[in-house]
């Protein structure tokens, strides 16, 4: 398993709005909008790290 380096601030976001938490609970635009604001926030790589703290900074669906 080879390791890829993310990063969410060279990611193109076009294509990536159409994300509607009224109709959808889980999407790829929702996926790359957690991305980012963890990314935002600094807290990517603990999130990466420590899928317990990963999950308490997610929104209840």
């Amino acid at each position: 398993m080879r390791s890829v380096a993310l990063d969410p601030e060279d990611a193109s976001e076009q294509g990536f709005d159409e994300f509607n938490p009224e109709e959808q609970v889980n999407c790829q635009a929702r996926a790359f909008a957690e991305l980012k604001s963890l990314n935002a926030r600094s807290e990517l790589e603990k999130a990466v790290a420590d899928f317990d703290y990963f999950a308490s900074r997610l929104p209840p669906i």
